[in-house]
C-alpha cells in the first residue's frame, strides 16, 4: 500500500483512532475520513504525508491540537477539519504554510471546533486561498490587515468567534470576494466606503451582531449588488440609508436595531421587488408603506418602528 494515491473511507463507522500505519503513506495525495466516529488525536507524524493534496477529517470526534506539522505539507490545496473537538491555536500552521516556496492552499475549513488564539500576519501570504471558514470557534484579537492580500479569496467566514477591534480597510481590496460572513463577533468602530472599494463581486454580506458604524460618503453608491445583507445592530441611522436603493438584487435584508429614526424614502421601493425576507424591527421608522411593497410580514399600509 505504500504506493497508494487515493484513500477514501468516508461515511463509515470505524469508531477508532487514526491508525499509525496510515501516516507512512508518503505517496498519498487524497485522504478522506469524513464521518467515521474517529476519536483521539491527529499525530504529528502527519508531516510524513508529503504528497498530500486533499485532507478531509470532517465530522468526527477528533480531539486535541491540530499538529503544527500540518503546515509543512506544502502541496495541500484543500483542508477540511470541521465539526470535530479540536482545541488550541492554529496560528503556527498558517505560519508554516507561509514558508512554503509555492502557496498551494485554496480551501481551509475548520468550523465548529474549539479553536482559539489570534490570526497571524503571515496569513496574508497564502495568496491562493479562495475559501476560508473558521466560524463557530473562539478566535480572538483583530482581523489582521494582511487579509487584504488574499487576492484569490471568494468566501470568508469568521462568524461566531470573538474577534475584536476594527474591521481592516484592506478588506476593500478583495476584488474576487463574493461572500463575507463576520456576524456575531465583538468588532467595533467605523466602516466606510473604503472597506468596500473593490468588492464588485460581493453577493452576501452578513455582519450582524457587531458594534460597527457605517459612515459612507453622502452620495455613496456601493460597487456591489448583494442578494443578502444582514447588518443587525450596526449604526446606520438616524437617516434611512439611501444607498440601499441601489441594491436591486436584494432577496434577504436585516437592518434591525440600526438606530434609524426616519421615514423610508420613495426611491427605496424599486429595490424591493425581489425581497422575500425583510427585518427592519427595533428602529423608529415611521410613515406609510407604499402599495408597491409586497413582502411577507408587511400586511398594513402604515407602521411605526419600535424602540430597542
Amino acid at each position: 500500500m505504500t504506493s497508494l494515491r487515493v484513500l477514501d473511507w468516508s461515511y463509515n463507522y470505524f469508531n477508532s483512532t487514526i491508525p499509525n500505519w496510515l501516516y507512512s503513506l508518503s505517496h498519498l495525495q487524497s485522504l478522506s475520513l469524513q464521518e467515521n466516529l474517529l476519536h483521539g488525536v491527529v499525530s504529528i507524524a502527519i508531516e510524513n504525508l508529503t504528497s498530500l493534496v486533499s485532507l478531509d477529517l470532517t465530522n468526527n470526534q477528533l480531539q486535541g491540537s491540530i499538529p503544527t506539522s500540518l503546515g509543512k505539507l506544502c502541496k495541500l490545496k484543500t483542508i477540511s477539519l470541521s465539526y470535530n473537538e479540536f482545541s488550541g491555536e492554529v496560528a503556527d500552521i498558517f505560519v508554516g504554510f507561509s514558508r512554503c516556496k509555492s502557496n498551494e492552499l485554496e480551501t481551509f475549513h475548520s468550523w465548529g471546533n474549539h479553536l482559539l488564539g489570534h490570526l497571524p500576519y503571515e496569513l496574508g501570504q497564502l495568496t491562493s486561498l479562495a475559501d476560508f471558514d473558521l466560524r463557530l470557534n473562539s478566535f480572538s484579537g483583530p482581523i489582521p490587515a494582511s487579509i487584504g492580500r488574499l487576492s484569490s479569496l471568494i468566501r470568508l467566514d469568521l462568524s461566531s468567534n470573538k474577534f475584536n477591534g476594527t474591521l481592516p480597510e484592506s478588506l476593500g481590496r478583495l476584488g474576487k470576494l463574493e461572500s463575507l460572513y463576520i456576524s456575531n463577533n465583538s468588532l467595533e468602530g467605523v466602516v466606510s466606503d473604503v472597506h468596500f472599494a473593490s468588492l464588485t463581486r460581493l453577493r452576501h454580506l452578513h455582519a450582524k451582531g457587531n458594534s460597527l458604524t457605517l459612515n459612507a460618503s453622502e452620495n455613496w453608491v456601493p460597487p456591489f449588488q448583494v442578494e443578502s445583507l444582514f447588518l443587525d445592530s450596526w449604526t446606520l441611522g438616524p437617516q434611512f440609508p439611501l444607498w440601499l436603493s441601489s441594491q436591486m438584487k436584494l432577496v434577504s435584508l436585516n437592518i434591525a436595531n440600526t438606530r434609524i429614526s426616519d421615514s423610508i424614502p420613495t426611491l427605496f421601493w424599486p429595490s424591493l421587488s425581489k425581497l422575500n425576507y425583510a427585518n427592519l424591527s427595533r428602529n423608529q421608522i415611521r410613515g406609510e408603506i407604499s402599495s408597491i411593497l409586497n413582502v411577507e410580514g408587511f400586511t398594513t399600509k402604515s407602521f411605526t418602528g419600535t424602540k430597542k
